[in-house]
């Protein structure tokens, strides 16, 4: 009756020995795969971490080789590059943009209309010293023989379809006979032209 198995040193130990061990092993490959896991985390972490800061420093360099009169501090974060370069991508687009509407007004076009506007020769003197197309505008330094012959160069111009605000300037009286202007005005694009260039 006094005999207890279940107690003491007398109770019987061998199944939870036997669970002991397989918890004790269980958590030693646990440990084990776990220290694999998040040493091939990082490393793949760190390697990850390298080539992003090596295409940083790639970014930063092909920046500055292509943005050289920017400071090269504003140039190491890659969203101040992306957002700089942005910028200057729409620029060129609106160069671009202007720079065809400028070709789309050809200057023979222009040369074409302007000795279609003029009067004739045998009407009225005309000798031009210097004549500047930029931007759809037209400027031109020329030598007549009198004021009359410059009102009627100017109204001639502006009867024109293509072109608009003729103005004169700088009308003065030259060496002999001669007279000195300057003259200007908007070259107007039609809408077929446009399209057929």
């Amino acid at each position: 009756r006094d005999l207890q198995f279940r107690r003491g040193e007398f109770s019987f130990k061998g199944e939870l020995q036997d669970l002991r061990k397989l918890f004790w092993e269980v958590g030693i490959q646990l440990g084990i795969i776990s220290f694999f896991v998040l040493a091939t985390f990082l490393i793949s972490y760190f390697n990850l971490k390298g080539k992003i800061h090596g295409q940083e420093e790639r970014l930063a360099t092909t920046a500055a080789a292509v943005l050289p009169d920017l400071p090269k501090k504003s140039l190491a974060n890659r969203k101040n590059v992306l957002s700089i370069l942005s910028g200057r991508v729409n620029e060129v687009g609106e160069k671009k943009r202007r720079l065809e509407e400028e070709m789309a007004l050809t200057l023979l076009d222009t040369l074409k209309e302007l000795s279609a506007s003029l009067p004739p020769r045998d009407k009225v003197e005309l000798d031009v010293d210097d004549l500047t197309l930029a931007a759809g505008r037209v400027r031109i330094s020329g030598r007549t023989n009198s004021f009359e012959a410059v009102d009627q160069i100017k109204t001639a111009l502006a009867g024109s379809r293509r072109f608009q605000n003729v103005a004169t300037e700088n009308v003065r009286k030259g060496v002999g006979d001669q007279i000195k202007f300057e003259i200007s005005f908007q070259v107007q694009v039609a809408a077929e032209e446009g399209r057929g260039s």
